[in-house]
């Protein structure tokens, strides 16, 4: 923890946003399309514009293809890129892909976010930075804190306070909810949704508190996830090492399956909607696709085993 690339924040969103204002780069970011609605809402009060990159339907993360042809037809156009370790995969794949777009576009900010997946307290990672996040649902939940390693010594990272209104983000993300459900235009209205509650926590303990829950989370998902893997149809599940954050399903009878399992009194979710077409009019069909078919079935402390067994019984039911 000594580390002086060591960064701790109330959530990983604000060392995002420090970052993007640090930098002072008016340039659009590459980002995901299946990303966090969050995350563009960062962009969007740093004042950094964006653009959305497809999937790839093998990894479920960022096409690294498309966004090196995206760097390489507009030379220099570009501050930065944002690739998201989707399901907390960590693939030898995703990471040779950045480094190649690191060394081919040094000029760039390539952050390496692996918020969704376990948190590791070693400054390891590919790009300029590597962030990661115990904040709500996330594997290690604490319910707030983020961290990060600062991998290039060359990358400024200053703190630019904000106010924070818990009401704020409420109303930020009710906007998106809407947008998602109607399949609108967002438009994004600037408020007090993202800041710092003056917690203070030393990184010693804050690690200390994130290894237990870490190794309690561990237990318990392994638990949940042999039910699902014991009682769902092995073609429905993706593969192994895809299960960390949820326990993922792929199948074109989504919407029956979620609304079987509401209507149950259990809970499931989709995954992150595609976020392209509320912004801009950019087409990201592997996205899309994946939005349509693919369950997030809980394993987390808000679900036991027996829950887990009634969900794949339902699920069994209905495809």
């Amino acid at each position: 923890m000594s580390d002086p690339g060591f960064i701790l924040e109330h959530r990983a969103s604000i060392i995002l946003y420090n970052l993007l204002k640090s930098r002072a780069d008016d340039r659009p970011f590459l980002i995901p399309a299946n990303v966090c609605p969050v995350v563009p809402a960062t962009f969007l009060k740093a004042r950094v514009p964006f653009e959305f990159v497809d999937i790839e339907l093998t990894t479920f993360s960022m096409d690294l293809d498309l966004a090196q042809e995206a760097l390489t037809n507009r030379p220099g156009g570009y501050g930065g890129v944002l690739y998201v370790r989707n399901f907390g995969i960590v693939s030898e794949h995703g990471s040779k892909g950045l480094e190649i777009i690191k060394d081919g576009f040094a000029d760039l900010l390539v952050i390496d976010d692996r918020c969704v997946g376990w948190p590791e307290f070693s400054a390891e990672g590919t790009g300029d930075i590597v962030l990661y996040s115990t904040g709500y649902s996330k594997p290690a939940e604490l319910g707030w804190g983020g961290f990060a390693y600062l991998l290039n010594p060359e990358v400024e990272y200053g703190r630019h306070p904000l106010d924070y209104q818990p009401s704020c983000h409420e109303r930020l993300l009710d906007a998106f909810r809407t947008a998602i459900d109607r399949q609108e235009a967002f438009v994004y209205e600037d408020s007090d949704w993202l800041g710092d509650t003056g917690w203070a926590t030393l990184p010693t303990e804050y690690a200390r508190l994130v290894e237990e829950k870490k190794a309690a989370a561990k237990a318990h998902k392994d638990a949940i996830n042999k039910v699902y893997f014991e009682n769902l149809p092995r073609d429905l599940c993706m593969p192994e090492g895809s299960h960390d954050w949820r326990f993922q399903i792929v199948s074109p009878a989504k919407e029956r399956i979620l609304q079987a399992i509401f209507a149950d009194g259990l809970f499931a979710s989709g995954h992150y909607a595609t976020l392209s077409h509320l912004f801009s009019n950019a087409a990201c069909p592997s996205s899309r696709h994946y939005e349509a078919r693919i369950v997030n079935l809980f394993n987390d402390f808000r679900f036991d085993e027996a829950m887990a067994s009634r969900v794949a019984e339902i699920i069994r039911r209905v495809t």
